[in-house]
């Protein structure tokens, strides 16, 4: 929305995660997380979205307009230096995350319906985080998805 930041608090789109650990390896100072579980996001034309207390039922509030069933890889350095004179380690981490779409339902955004994938369809989401050194929640990040199918967002004029 225009003038307004672009944070949680002014988003029409916020997502939220439900997992389950399956297999957790350590590889050396290298910690390697498989989780699985589902992700669903909803479209709220009044956005609440609140990181500040936090919290994270904030994020589940609008329409379901998506789900997806996946699977993720998370890597991480999560040790300490062994110099306590070091400052301390960012303990960035990266996820591959592979989705398959198992509901979508149109939206209104402005004048347009929209529908943010296809039953079926796959996509591979990539993410960089580290840990949010306030302590308000574990993590921050950031990141993109790829598709290889032909269309993940479909625009439909009314």
């Amino acid at each position: 929305m225009a003038g307004l930041p672009q944070n949680e608090t002014s988003a029409l789109l916020t997502f939220y995660n439900d997992s389950v650990t399956e297999k957790v390896t350590n590889h050396g100072s290298l910690k390697i997380v498989i989780r699985e579980g589902t992700t669903t996001v909803y479209h709220n034309p009044v956005p609440s979205g609140d990181l500040t207390t936090p919290n994270p039922d904030s994020f589940r509030q609008g329409t379901p307009v998506l789900t997806t069933k996946w699977r993720h890889q998370v890597i991480f350095d999560a040790n300490p230096s062994p110099n306590p004179t070091d400052p301390p380690r960012t303990n960035l981490f990266f996820v591959t995350w592979w989705h398959t779409i198992t509901s979508a339902a149109p939206f209104q955004l402005g004048s347009s319906s929209v529908t943010l994938g296809r039953v079926g369809h796959t996509f591979r989401q990539h993410l960089v985080g580290g840990v949010d050194f306030t302590g308000k929640v574990n993590g921050k990040f950031a990141g993109y998805t790829t598709s290889f199918d032909p269309a993940v967002t479909v625009f439909t004029k009314n």
